[in-house]
């Protein structure tokens, strides 16, 4: 299975505006009680364990987001760590920067490792009183998943996010395989390649059966079917194929359709086993829960990683001291290969 073992229990320190958060499955705080840095922080911890990845994951991460919908992603980054920075006001509201460090990124066509720090912004926005309390949500378009390498088979996962797997349906996936039983042969790539490429025209009214992209940064993170009166079909991972509003999803959107000077028209394919929208889920290996080395300096943060766990891509291991503007840091060690072979690694 891609998802070797799950950490369940272990202590990973936070700090959000100077306030010691234990934010580990079991000990999170209500959401009504937490400020904005917090549900940042957790929202990262949670992401970091894959549970955006899981059907079975979702209610641990609704009361921290503003979607409703979590896309069938078709890439997945692995990190060792990241580093949540304090709140900041930007020309949306209150904003969330964190520091990841990425040791690989993960798609259907292999694994891509790579070293580097990758920077994300989340946007918070007031959700209303509940609970006696204002609890504030990580607002769309989200981030790619970001998952702590160690705890993935990256060669597995690579396999399920293949367009042709019958374990997994990612949204661009979907979206291929639709046309193709439309009978119409275009190249598979990922939501984030479908402006680049020529095969698709650019068009402002939609009909019937046109592909509805919505961008994040600029390039589409997530596709589905235009239906008609306001509705789309894409994959998701917490409802499989779902139907929902045009605006279910968050970022600009975008209309395509086949050019046809570039599809190819082609028979419809045999009818096949029809995958699962959503990353499988086989049964979790038990496994026993890695030694951890802790670190808390008077007055600075509490921070936990597990022996012998090292930062990557030239970053500095945890000190155990809080960074400038009261930052949360989490550090979860090296990705994890398979015994033999290098699979789709590229």
């Amino acid at each position: 299975p891609w998802l070797a073992r799950r950490v369940r229990g272990v202590a990973c320190g936070v700090v959000a505006a100077g306030a010691a958060v234990l934010a580990c499955a079991g000990f999170l705080p209500a959401v009504a009680a937490m400020a904005p840095e917090q549900v940042a922080a957790s929202f990262c911890e949670r992401d970091g364990h894959g549970e955006r990845l899981r059907p079975g994951g979702w209610p641990a991460i609704a009361p921290l987001v503003e979607w409703e919908l979590e896309p069938a992603w078709d890439e997945v980054v692995l990190i060792t760590g990241y580093e949540v920075g304090g709140l900041r006001r930007g020309e949306q509201g209150l904003e969330v920067q964190v520091q990841y460090s990425v040791v690989a990124r993960v798609t259907g066509q292999g694994v891509r490792e790579v070293s580097e720090v990758e920077p994300a912004i989340l946007r918070l926005v007031e959700a209303g009183a509940a609970g006696g309390g204002e609890p504030w949500r990580i607002a769309g378009p989200p981030p790619p998943p970001h998952v702590f390498a160690n705890l993935v088979d990256a060669d597995s996962m690579a396999a399920s996010l293949a367009p042709e797997s019958a374990q997994y349906l990612s949204n661009s996936a979907f979206v291929w395989q639709h046309l193709r039983e439309q009978g119409v042969a275009v190249a598979y790539r990922q939501a984030a390649g479908w402006l680049a490429e020529g095969d698709f025209l650019g068009v402002s009214e939609p009909r019937l059966g046109d592909v509805v992209a919505y961008l994040h940064g600029g390039k589409p993170y997530h596709l589905g079917v235009y239906e008609g009166e306001d509705r789309v079909l894409s994959a998701t991972i917490n409802r499989g194929k779902a139907r929902s509003r045009l605006n279910a999803f968050a970022g600009e959107i975008r209309y395509l359709r086949a050019n046809p000077s570039k599809a190819t028209a082609i028979p419809s394919p045999p009818p096949t086993a029809e995958p699962t929208a959503g990353v499988p889920t086989p049964e979790v290996q038990a496994a026993p829960e890695p030694a951890l080395v802790c670190t808390q300096p008077a007055g600075g943060a509490k921070v936990c990683m597990p022996a012998g766990a090292a930062a990557i891509g030239g970053a500095q291991e945890p000190s155990g001291g809080e960074t400038p503007g009261g930052s949360a840091r989490s550090w979860k060690g090296e990705r994890r290969r398979p015994a033999a072979g290098n699979g789709g690694r590229r």
